[in-house]
């Protein structure tokens, strides 16, 4: 399972590759995965520009212009690819999303089916998400510190 280091390799890799880039029309597997998702949950996102990528943990996302976004957790097996439209599918595919006018595509593979996608129209819900993972590891200050009665 990925640790929050390699989910912010992901981020850093992937960055550059999306950021900028608008999203299209999703396609969901048939599977579900740990939070099941429909492409019409992603429908609120068509044609959204990419503003930003963020990492809190292992939680992972893309922040879009109009407010709201994708969150991604890996689990244990899960990628986030970019690859060409025209590249074969990984038969563990769960998310396609096309960029700009599809000759590339966000792919979510996941073997194990452990990971989320997960589209949300407003930024309050990710807070709400990040607030209940606790302070980032990463990034945590002594002005974050959780004390803990013995």
């Amino acid at each position: 399972m990925p640790e929050g280091p390699e989910v912010e390799t992901v981020r850093r890799t992937l960055h550059p590759m999306v950021e900028g880039r608008r999203l299209g029309e999703a396609w969901v597997s048939d599977l579900a995965l740990r939070r099941p998702v429909r492409a019409t949950d992603f429908s609120g996102l068509v044609n959204q520009k990419i503003i930003g990528t963020g990492r809190h943990g292992k939680l992972l996302w893309l922040d879009v212009e109009k407010a709201g976004g994708i969150w991604v957790r890996l689990g244990m097996t899960g990628r986030l690819l970019v690859q060409r439209s025209t590249a074969e599918k990984h038969p563990h595919t769960h998310v396609v999303i096309p960029l700009d006018e599809g000759t590339e595509e966000l792919r979510y593979v996941d073997v194990r089916r452990f990971g989320e996608v997960v589209p949300y129209a407003d930024t309050t819900l990710l807070q709400a998400e990040r607030a209940r993972m606790g302070p980032d590891p990463l990034t945590w200050n002594e002005d974050e510190r959780v004390l803990v009665a013995t």
